[in-house]
């Protein structure tokens, strides 16, 4: 290599590093879209197919910063130029998710998903930062992957919303659940001690419990807002109101919704523990539960399943029969592999955390607004 090439390199260099600090406090900003199909390419996929009446339809899904559009607005002189001179030495990298296992929407429209693949939570906020007093109100990209100041996530599994306003984050490797403020700062935990391995979360906003399933105590452990054990729910074992591997879970309507998963099946108890009902088994029909995943409310008294071993959503009325699944986003030779969590919002959605594809898929209930 000559002096000149030499030197052309020296001011590159430097100028990416100075760029590169500029740039270092930047988020992913833009608009939150669901629809990544292109415009004039997106016909309306329902189910059930006609002639019967269609109850659901596809929004689109979630995959990162693909997500976020700036309104075709061009980029600045100085980014195009980082942009130009990172590009001579490495390829872009956008930030996706990679292995998504579950979810949970806020009051405000955030949507924190659980990226086992990153070790991290990310947080698709369709509002501006706080300080932004712009005109446009993009929203933001955010990434959290620390579980306490000087420790990182090592195997988050499950997210929920808790006692006011914080996020609760279960890490199965670290065999704690994390307290976390609304902004990703960590407040808390749960005393380590009385967790093995510790998956799904569900939170009790009128008692202030939080239900935690110990995948290896095959139990759930309820804590209260001080952190304290309340109690434990549950034996290992196959009968009523024991567990063998419980994964995934959800309150509503005042009860507790658990994915058996190793004994295939949902349990449903009362917040203190009595079992009421249980649904599902194992088998090679639609329908069948043969590892129970995510599980999640939603409208008309609807109950959701991820059925991961055959990639299919499952919904069942408040009789616990099934209603229909859905095995795939309903665009071409599209297929859910290994998906795991479900979760649902105030407008009608449902979310499928849709693991091995590296997305989450989103659905709208018909019978509501929303989309």
């Amino acid at each position: 290599m000559n002096l000149f090439n030499r030197f052309c390199l020296a001011i590159t260099l430097l100028l990416i590093a100075f760029l590169g600090g500029c740039a270092s406090t930047d988020t992913v900003r833009g608009h939150l879209s669901y629809d990544l199909r292109p415009e004039g390419a997106r016909p309306e996929v329902v189910w059930p197919k006609a002639p019967d009446t269609p109850r659901y339809r596809y929004v689109g899904e979630l995959v990162g910063e693909p997500n976020f559009f700036r309104d075709g607005k061009a980029e600045s002189t100085l980014t195009t130029v980082f942009n130009f001179l990172v590009g001579l030495f490495e390829s872009y990298t956008p930030l996706v998710l990679q292995r998504p296992q579950h979810g949970v929407v806020d009051d405000t429209g955030r949507i924190y998903v659980v990226d086992t693949g990153r070790n991290a939570v990310l947080v698709f906020d369709p509002n501006p930062p706080p300080e932004d007093d712009s005109k446009n109100k993009e929203g933001h990209l955010l990434v959290w992957e620390m579980a306490a100041k000087n420790k990182r996530f090592a195997g988050p599994v499950a997210v929920a919303l808790t006692w006011n306003g914080e996020v609760a984050v279960s890490d199965s490797v670290l065999g704690v659940v994390v307290r976390l403020n609304n902004k990703g700062e960590q407040i808390g935990h749960l005393l380590s001690d009385q967790l093995k391995r510790p998956t799904g979360l569900a939170f009790d906003p009128k008692r202030g419990w939080l239900f935690v399933a110990d995948s290896s105590e095959h139990n759930i452990k309820v804590f209260n807002g001080s952190g304290l054990l309340v109690k434990t729910i549950g034996v290992p074992g196959e009968g009523e109101g024991e567990f063998n591997a419980p994964t995934h879970m959800a309150f509503s309507n005042d009860h507790l919704y658990v994915s058996d998963t190793l004994n295939s099946r949902v349990q449903v108890f009362t917040p203190d523990g009595a079992r009421v009902r249980q649904f599902g088994e194992r088998g090679l029909y639609v329908g069948n539960l043969m590892r129970p995943k995510g599980v999640a409310l939603g409208n008309n008294d609807i109950t959701y399943v991820v059925e991961s071993y055959y990639g299919h959503l499952l919904a069942f009325n408040k009789e616990d029969e099934l209603l229909l699944n859905i095995a795939g986003s309903g665009l071409t030779d599209d297929k859910f592999r290994l998906p795991s969590g479900v979760w649902t919002d105030k407008q009608g959605r449902i979310y499928i955390a849709d693991m091995f594809n590296g997305r989450i898929v989103v659905f709208q209930f018909m019978g509501t607004s929303g989309g």
